[in-house]
């Protein structure tokens, strides 16, 4: 009797563990920016990217040298460039450089898609991209998918958020 009960707890715990992968699988499916069957680390995946890139747009993105803090500081003054943010949505919200917009690299095709006019417009303008610091890549997987997509001056402010206010220059909140 005892052998029966744990035999059939084992086939239930089994069969509602096999729906609940089923039911996790369809809905990651599902779901816009569907998780990766097989991780791929952030070195990989900017490779990837720039890996589609023509040699001339790989050309033009390596050797930018990107804008420093009192460039940047002056175009967010004048407006002079359409201004990106690659960081993640929620710290956008916490704090941004003013008039800057929000494409994180996490969400990129969802949010382009929505920007798209605003991006549109501004194909043959400048366009800075900036993310969390000089060593977070987000801002080149960002200003790499703009360039594929037909955006010709991209350019890097390196320095990112932490340069700006480390420098105790103005943001916005959402």
């Amino acid at each position: 009797m005892l052998q029966k009960n744990i035999i059939r707890d084992a086939a239930g715990a089994c069969l509602l563990l096999t729906g609940c992968l089923i039911a996790g699988l369809l809905l990651n499916e599902m779901r816009p920016g569907a998780l990766p069957w097989i991780y791929s680390p952030l070195g990989a995946r900017l490779h990837q990217v720039t890996e589609e890139l023509s040699p001339s747009t790989i050309n033009s993105l390596a050797l930018d040298e990107g804008i420093d803090r009192d460039e940047m500081q002056k175009i967010s003054i004048d407006h002079g460039a359409l201004v990106i943010d690659a960081r993640p949505e929620k710290q956008y919200r916490s704090g941004h450089i003013p008039s800057a917009v929000s494409l994180p690299r996490d969400d990129f095709d969802q949010r382009y898609q929505v920007l798209q006019p605003v991006l549109q417009s501004h194909l043959d303008q400048r366009i800075i991209v900036y993310c969390s610091n000089f060593h977070c890549p987000d801002s080149q997987i960002v200003a790499a998918e703009l360039l594929k997509r037909g955006c010709q001056h991209v350019r890097l402010f390196r320095g990112g958020w932490d340069d700006w206010q480390t420098a105790g220059l103005p943001e916005e909140k959402e």
